[in-house]
């Protein structure tokens, strides 16, 4: 077990960076923002230039579950614990923003307890939640889609088919609001 989390994360990105054959930002063919949060001093870190495999690694270092990395003396966790949708980053460089949520939907039916992993993990997504609603109340993206994705847990890794059918639903409200401004 890695320091700082249940689980190593390099067989995943030796994976994913045999697959897309890029190693840096500007090798991309479209820009991209990397989200990470700076543990110690709780502030938001930006990545977009330079190698892509620390940024990546740091933005899904989900505390407690993926080891924190260090980058240039910080100590970076998931980009989530500061900005859940970040589409704020993007406001001043696009004309139009589409912000996708794919953070867990509270089943507030449920009347369970659960276990300790997903206790922490419930937690931390509660607050997310909170500082994503009062973010949208001083400004929205123009279009937000939130998935609606039940009984998958974070760690359920072998449930990708079945996030992809859940996610129909959503893709079909993207669709239809895309159409909708440009007619």
């Amino acid at each position: 077990m890695p320091r700082g989390g249940f689980i190593g994360t390099q067989g995943f990105f030796e994976y994913l960076f045999h697959e897309i054959k890029k190693r840096t930002f500007e090798e991309l063919e479209i820009p991209l923002l990397v989200i990470a949060a700076d543990y110690w001093k709780a502030e938001e870190v930006v990545f977009e230039k330079g190698d892509l495999l620390p940024a990546l690694q740091a933005s899904m270092a989900v505390p407690g579950v993926f080891a924190p990395i260090s980058i240039a003396n910080k100590v970076l966790v998931d980009g989530g614990v500061v900005n859940l949708v970040p589409y704020d980053r993007l406001l001043e460089h696009a004309d139009f923003t589409i912000a996708v949520d794919v953070s867990k939907v509270r089943n507030s039916g449920k009347n369970e307890i659960p276990g300790a992993l997903e206790s922490v993990l419930g937690a931390f997504n509660i607050m997310q939640a909170s500082a994503l609603a009062e973010k949208m109340k001083i400004r929205k993206p123009d279009i937000y889609v939130q998935m609606e994705i039940h009984d998958v847990r974070m760690l359920d890794f072998n449930k990708t088919d079945e996030v992809f059918r859940q996610a129909v639903p959503a893709i079909a409200l993207l669709r239809k609001q895309l159409q909708r401004l440009s007619t």
